[in-house]
C-alpha cells in the first residue's frame, strides 16, 4: 500500500472499531448494521490483498536472488579453468570468450546471465577431456547446468509474481473505492440521522473519519523490553490482544507498531525463559507517540 492507502486504512478500522464499540447504536439503524457489515468485509479483504502484494514478490525475489548467486559462483570458477587453460595453450580467443568473474557475472542482467553461464557450460562441455587436469569433471558440469536450469526457472515465476501484483494492485484500489462510496454514499448519511438521539456518537464518528497522513502524523506505540537487570530482550514477542496486532523486539529490545488505531488496549509480551507480562489499558491518542516498556522477570 502507499502512503495515502495506508492513512485511509488506518481510518477504516478506527471506524470499524468505534462501531464496535457502540454496537446498541448501530443496531438501531438495520441498514446501517448491513453497512457495517460490508466495511468489515472490505478491511478483511484490503488486509488480505496486501499480505499477499507484500509476501509473494518477496519471497520469489529472494530464491532468485540465491540462484543467482550459486549460479554466478559455479561459472565463474569454471571460466577460470578455461581461462587459466587457454592461457597455457595460449589460445587469447579462448581466453578472452571466457574471461569474467563472479562479480561480473553477478552485475549481468537476468536475461543475460544463463545464456552468458550456459555458453561458459558448453565451451567446458567440448573442452572436457583438456579440463580433467584443471578440476572441470562431468560432476562439475552437472552442477552448473543444474543451477542454470534452476535460475532459468525462477526467472518466469518472478515475471509472473510481478504480473500478480499488478492484478492485486488494482483490485486494492477498488475495494479502497467500494469502501469510500460505502461511507460517503451510506454509513456518513444513515449516521446522520442519530445527530438528534446520540450526538456524542455522531460527533466521535466525524472525527474520526478524519484521513490523518501516516507521513505527517505519528500516531504509534512503541517501548523496549528488558530484563530486571536493564538488559534488551531479543526476539520478545509483543502482542496488542484486542487488534491482534504482533511483533517482535529486536537485538536492542526495541518494538514499534506503525501506524496503529487510536483507543485503549492490552499489550502481551512473552518471551523464552521469561515470564509473560500484561499490561491492561494503554491508550493511545491520534497523532501521539505511547511509549510503553516491558521490564521481565527470568522464569
Amino acid at each position: 500500500m502507499n502512503a495515502i492507502q495506508e492513512a485511509k486504512l488506518t481510518m477504516f478500522r478506527t471506524i470499524e472499531k468505534l462501531c464496535d464499540d457502540f454496537p446498541a447504536i448501530i443496531a438501531l439503524i438495520l441498514a446501517l448494521v448491513t453497512a457495517v457489515a460490508e466495511l468489515k468485509a472490505h478491511i478483511a479483504e484490503i488486509l488480505s490483498l496486501d499480505q499477499a502484494i507484500g509476501t509473494d514478490l518477496k519471497g520469489i525475489t529472494r530464491d532468485k536472488s540465491i540462484l543467482k548467486k550459486e549460479l554466478a559462483k559455479l561459472a565463474s570458477i569454471i571460466a577460470g579453468a578455461i581461462y587459466a587453460y587457454a592461457t597455457v595453450i595460449r589460445n587469447n580467443t579462448l581466453a578472452q570468450e571466457v574471461n569474467t568473474n563472479n562479480t561480473k557475472l553477478l552485475r549481468t542482467s537476468d536475461d543475460s546471465l544463463a545464456p552468458r553461464c550456459q555458453a561458459i557450460h558448453d565451451k567446458a562441455q567440448t573442452l572436457r577431456a583438456e579440463l580433467a587436469d584443471y578440476n572441470v569433471n562431468s560432476q562439475t558440469l552437472t552442477e552448473l547446468q543444474t543451477a542454470i536450469d534452476n535460475y532459468q526457472a525462477a526467472t518466469p515465476k518472478q515475471r509472473t509474481a510481478v504480473t500478480d501484483r499488478k492484478v492485486q494492485n488494482k483490485q486494492l484500489a477498488t475495494v479502497f473505492k467500494k469502501i469510500d462510496e460505502l461511507l460517503t454514499r451510506r454509513m456518513d448519511k444513515l449516521v446522520a440521522t442519530l445527530s438528534s438521539t446520540h450526538p456524542e456518537f455522531v460527533a466521535k464518528y466525524e472525527s474520526d473519519r478524519q484521513i490523518l497522513d501516516s507521513r505527517t502524523t505519528a500516531t504509534q506505540l512503541k517501548g523496549t523490553v528488558k530484563d530486571t537487570a536493564g538488559t534488551p530482550i531479543k526476539n520478545a514477542t509483543i502482542t496488542v490482544v484486542e487488534l491482534n496486532l504482533t511483533t517482535k523486539s529486536d537485538a536492542q529490545g526495541k518494538y514499534s507498531f506503525k501506524p496503529i488505531l487510536n483507543g485503549k488496549y492490552t499489550i502481551k509480551t512473552t518471551a523464552a525463559g521469561f515470564n509473560d507480562v500484561e499490561i491492561e489499558y494503554v491508550e493511545i491518542k491520534v497523532g501521539e507517540i505511547k511509549n510503553s516498556n516491558m521490564k521481565m522477570t527470568n522464569k
